[in-house]
């Protein structure tokens, strides 16, 4: 535990970066995210893929986050990905003793969803209040995910999901989303002294929403280890594991901040 704190407080200086970064930075910080999540999984799906077409799957989210930086029409994405899901089919037709259906399904989820999901973390730094906006998924996933492993080594005696991750427990699990409803709280306070409007009651719904999203999106990709058979996703990051393990929560936060920034925007600057 004391191990995973040092690695995580070394990570706070990326919300320091994400504030001032300019896009093309973060662009291509979101997309190494990405990448590196895809080759993760691929690299422990059950039936073996070929190292070329892992990396084709790879190399196809640099392409996506390319588009995305350049603000093209929707079409362009539709485009790269029929040619990218053309070429895994004939590698199916080609090879189906060796690739078949489930490697082809193991490809496209990887290839496709990972780049979709994180890909929102690139539209909110584009937003002119970029430097208030960009910093929210990341607030929520580590107060959730921090105080939840905290709240649960203090008091955790029920569990949570005991099939799909025994450790965690309720009582982490409502520490987690306590805490996260204060730090966004605590957020607004502090950038509306630096100068932004800020919408309270739309702030606690980014909170709850965001906090059950984080622990959703934790508990899916430990589904997804204990599909695999295996404890964590790589070894990145000292006392966490791989990429995709400490930036799991971020799959479905960074989504549907994007969707309430639209929706039912919470900060504005005056």
């Amino acid at each position: 535990m004391l191990l995973r704190t040092i690695t995580g407080l070394m990570l706070l200086p990326l919300l320091l970066i994400l504030l001032f970064a300019p896009l093309w930075a973060v662009t291509l910080g979101v997309a190494a995210i990405s990448t590196l999540a895809t080759y993760e999984v691929l690299s422990h799906w059950p039936t073996p893929i070929k190292k070329r077409i892992r990396l084709a799957a790879c190399c196809l989210t640099p392409f996506v986050y390319t588009l995305i930086y350049l603000d093209v029409q929707p079409y362009y994405y539709m485009a790269l990905f029929f040619v990218f899901l053309l070429l895994m089919f004939f590698e199916v037709l080609a090879d189906y003793d060796n690739f078949g259906f489930f490697g082809l399904v193991g490809v496209c989820f990887c290839g496709a969803v990972f780049p979709a999901l994180y890909s929102s973390m690139v539209r909110i730094a584009a937003l002119p209040d970029h430097a208030f906006l960009a910093i929210i998924p990341f607030l929520i996933t580590i107060s959730s995910d921090a105080f939840a492993l905290f709240a649960g080594k203090l008091f955790g005696k029920h569990r949570l999901a005991p099939v799909v991750s025994p450790r965690k427990t309720i009582e982490g699990s409502v520490g987690g989303f306590v805490c996260c409803v204060g730090v966004m709280l605590g957020y607004g306070a502090v950038v509306s002294l630096l100068g932004a409007q800020v919408d309270y009651l739309r702030l606690f719904v980014y909170a709850a929403v965001g906090g059950v999203l984080a622990q959703t999106g934790d508990l899916s990709m430990s589904a997804v280890k204990r599909s695999l058979g295996i404890k964590d996703f790589g070894k990145v990051f000292p006392g966490h594991g791989g990429i995709l393990d400490r930036f799991d929560s971020l799959l479905f936060v960074a989504p549907i901040v994007e969707i309430l920034i639209y929706s039912l925007p919470a900060v504005t600057l005056l």
